[in-house]
């Protein structure tokens, strides 16, 4: 297990981009349960937070859907953020191409839902992805600039990734912004390591980790 640990630890001190290896599932789950433990002492900081500052988190928004509804949050979600977050950690013109049409799913959703600030939002995200597909001489430079700095657009990810789930919380106001990184602290340690198992394995696998992980809490 600490070799497994050490790979992984040894890896987020300096990402690099990765071709995707073959899973060793031993390894996979090893790094589940370490991952999983730690992210149980690190939950009790946002819940602290969250009394002291009296708002309600995810759960009580979970606590109002049905249980078909609940089982589809609970699937979906590790898929969309994977998507969304560690997805073009590979930005091949294949995947910026998939990107565009998966993300086309819940924006069209939206706009029939009438939805229109997240579709906005979403809109928003498919912008870059759809000018670097114009122009194949674009991509490649844009390419070329990315695997330079790519130690910088992981962490980035992760950053991102992790701060978003403070709107988790409600009501939201500046309080919240300002206590983010220490709301979404879990969430800001869990990143980089789906971005590793992103990186060495695949997308599939990153999303299957985040679903392992989000488990036990949405049980």
């Amino acid at each position: 297990m600490k070799a497994n640990l050490e790979l992984c630890f040894t890896y987020l001190k300096n990402p690099v981009y990765l071709k995707n290896e073959k899973i060793q599932w031993l390894a996979f789950f090893k790094l589940l349960i370490v991952v999983y433990l730690l992210t149980i002492l690190l939950d009790s900081v946002p819940v602290i937070f969250s009394h002291l500052l009296h708002l309600q988190g995810l759960s009580h928004y979970l606590k109002g859907l049905s249980r078909q509804k609940y089982w589809e949050v609970m699937l979906l979600v590790p898929i969309f953020e994977e998507i969304l977050f560690r997805f073009l950690l590979k930005p091949t013109r294949k995947n910026i191409i998939w990107y565009v049409v998966i993300l086309l799913f819940p924006l069209s959703a939206n706009l029939i839902k009438g939805n229109y600030y997240f579709a906005l939002i979403l809109t928003s995200l498919l912008l870059i992805p759809l000018v670097l597909l114009l122009s194949k001489n674009f991509l490649k430079k844009v390419q070329k600039y990315y695997l330079k700095h790519f130690a910088f657009f992981f962490y980035l990810s992760c950053l991102v990734f992790g701060l978003a789930h403070a709107t988790n919380f409600s009501p939201f106001s500046y309080k919240v912004l300002l206590l983010a990184p220490l709301l979404a602290l879990p969430q800001l340690f869990v990143a980089p390591v789906l971005g590793f198992v992103r990186m060495k394995y695949g997308v599939v696998y990153s999303v299957l980790f985040h679903f392992l992980i989000n488990l036990p809490a949405f049980l």
